[in-house]
């Protein structure tokens, strides 16, 4: 993207801090409505997290894993194995980064040539007043503000952090050699997807969680079933586990010190902790815009601050740490700006995915979450060895759960652990955004044989006994 090193710093519609995910969607709203915009970008590179350091290069690298560590094997007696592919880890990493430079020109920089009224400039900004920006010395004043500067790995201030080298989610995209042994620091999802990625390329793998299970925020059972998976194929967990110190040892490798563990001893050591925002520089407090104790902004509904014509969406907002919540706040925020306060989420309604192998997929309330604020919670669990479709692949590892409302059997939350359960989630997503019944679903034809099915299948399991109920009943 060519930066406009002559803007114009007379008011501007409206300007946009930051140039990521909610950022572009800002950009795009405002070019739709025709209003004069100016994005200011500083930090990573244009496009912001899921382009360069997320979405996009982890998923890259975990279909590459698969790719390697699937490949050799195969789930039918009849079918031979015993395939090797080649592999490299240096020419992956560099694959990795072509096409994320390739991606990044595609979806952001040939994008912004095709926005009306729009200027961009490279560089940190910080107001000056609550309707001024100064961006490498010059300042630019604004009507309305979107702040979409997104977030940054969040670091734990461990013993011995500041002698001892680490990697967050954007370091280990750097990497030139395949870690030898690679420990890491927190089972989100982040962490989970980077610890199979390295286990199947050939790494060892440990991971310590202080929470009682991985994945903390879903219901324990899905955490199970992951863990059990994960744990199959060679990965290491340390649960409920509390880090004491990094160290150094004197062969260059480095130690992680757990209480009540022996000494593990690695080569790599990867932190994902979850993000802290980058709000920091920007001068809010100044201009009277509201953050929280950590540091994310206060909004509204309408991703609206504490100064009516400043919003803020992304991750800086503190909602939900998606690409896909980013772009659409950023596209409300925009819309609710230039024109009325009236484009809003309902976040309950709004799916998520961790892309390991079995994938996990949630939308909605997981059954601990709903009992915070309910009597009771209506819920079943269903094996994937009852679906035909799964019996017919021999990869029967997974279930689903689904929790209904006892009052009503309005589907009120659903969470997958199975091959594709990325994609198989969009069902349940459009029940629950909908409110569905369970018998909306029953009385819905699928394709047979298909995983989908498998959302009927949990559904039917509320009335009768699935595990005697032929292929064929409807």
């Amino acid at each position: 993207m060519s930066e406009c090193k002559t803007c114009d710093p007379s008011e501007y519609d409206l300007i946009i801090v930051g140039g990521g995910a909610a950022g572009f969607s800002a950009a795009t709203r405002a070019s739709e409505l025709g209003a004069r915009t100016l994005m200011v970008n500083g930090g990573l590179p244009i496009g912001g997290t899921c382009v360069n350091v997320g979405c996009v290069p982890s998923k890259i690298l975990i279909e590459m894993s698969n790719n390697y560590y699937y490949g050799s094997k195969s789930r039918y007696d009849s079918v031979d194995g015993a395939c090797v592919s080649s592999f490299k880890f240096p020419e992956a990493m560099d694959e990795v980064r072509k096409m994320v430079l390739q991606l990044r020109k595609s979806n952001y920089i040939d994008v912004s040539s095709s926005f009306s009224n729009f200027s961009y400039v490279e560089g940190h900004a910080k107001f000056v007043s609550p309707t001024e920006i100064e961006v490498n010395g010059t300042k630019y004043s604004g009507k309305k503000f979107v702040i979409s500067t997104g977030s940054r790995p969040r670091i734990i201030p461990f013993k011995g952090l500041d002698e001892v080298e680490t990697l967050t989610s954007r370091e280990i995209f750097n990497l030139k050699d395949l870690p030898e042994h690679l420990v890491i620091i927190g089972a989100g999802a982040i962490g989970l997807e980077m610890a199979q990625v390295f286990r199947h390329f050939g790494s060892e793998v440990t991971v310590i969680e202080r929470m009682p299970q991985i994945l903390p925020n879903t219901d324990p059972e899905i955490a199970i079933e992951l863990q059990n998976s994960l744990e199959e194929e060679g990965i290491q967990f340390l649960l409920n586990a509390s880090i004491t110190q990094l160290k150094n040892d004197s062969d260059g490798k480095k130690i992680v010190m757990v209480e009540g563990q022996p000494p593990i001893i690695c080569s790599h050591i990867l932190i994902a902790v979850g993000v802290t925002p980058n709000t920091d520089g920007l001068n809010l407090s100044t201009i009277g815009v509201d953050t929280d104790e950590k540091g994310f902004i206060n909004v509204n509904k309408f991703l609206q601050t504490s100064q009516p014509h400043i919003y803020a969406a992304g991750d800086v907002a503190g909602n939900m740490f998606l690409e896909t919540i980013a772009a659409k706040e950023g596209y409300f925020a925009a819309h609710n700006a230039l024109l009325k306060n009236e484009k809003w989420i309902n976040y309950n309604t709004v799916p998520l995915a961790v892309f390991t192998t079995p994938q996990v997929a949630m939308v909605g309330y997981t059954e601990k979450e709903y009992l915070k604020s309910h009597i009771s919670c209506y819920c079943r669990t269903l094996d994937l060895s009852t679906i035909p479709k799964a019996q017919a692949l021999k990869n029967q590892t997974g279930l689903i759960k689904m929790m209904v409302d006892p009052m009503t059997n309005v589907i009120v939350g659903v969470s997958i652990v199975s091959d594709m359960a990325a994609d198989l989630i969009h069902e349940a997503t459009l029940a629950v955004k909908y409110g569905l019944t369970i018998d909306d679903i029953i009385d819905t034809v699928h394709v047979f044989p298909t995983m989908s099915e498998g959302l009927k299948r949990v559904a039917q399991s509320f009335k009768i006994d699935v595990q005697k109920m032929s292929c064929c009943v409807v």
